[in-house]
Order: structure tokens, then C-alpha cells, then sequence
């Protein structure tokens, strides 16, 4: 179900990205990301390449790329202990 929510989202940034509000779906995505169901953490980077290739200057404003990076090496230190 979650997943199928991140697909919409998706569409949304698709079709409607100038209306979609990057801070209110972000901490979505980013709990997408950290998910143990594999569809859901899928779904979630298919959605944030998508948004980087149709408005990179929104990810670069916000600071995502960092915010991304950051984030997975967290979850890498994590895993190697």
C-alpha cells in the first residue's frame, strides 16, 4: 500500500510537480528509503530520481543531496557493526 502511495506521488511530480511540496513529501520518501519492504524502498528511489530529473534546482535548493548521502551513510555504519 505504501508503495503504491509513493507511485502516485510520482505521478504527481510527473504531472504536477510545480504544485507538489518538496518539504511535505521528502521525510515520506525518506522513511521509503530506510523501509525494510524492498517495493517501498523501490518505489521511493524511482520517485526521487524522477523529481532530480525533472527539477534538479529543487534538490539542489534544499540541500537533498546532501541530506540523501547523509543518510545512507548512516545506514551503512549501521549495518557493518
Amino acid at each position: 500500500m505504501q508503495a503504491e502511495s509513493v507511485h502516485i506521488l510520482q505521478q504527481l511530480i510527473l504531472w504536477s510537480s510545480p504544485f507538489v511540496n518538496l518539504a511535505t513529501c521528502f521525510p515520506i520518501l525518506q522513511a521509503g528509503l530506510t523501509s525494510d519492504d524492498t517495493a517501498l524502498r523501490k518505489a521511493s528511489i524511482r520517485c526521487l530520481r524522477q523529481w532530480g530529473e525533472k527539477d534538479l534546482t529543487i534538490m539542489i535548493r534544499k540541500n537533498l543531496e546532501r541530506r540523501l548521502i547523509d543518510m545512507v551513510c548512516v545506514r551503512l555504519a549501521a549495518s557493518s557493526c
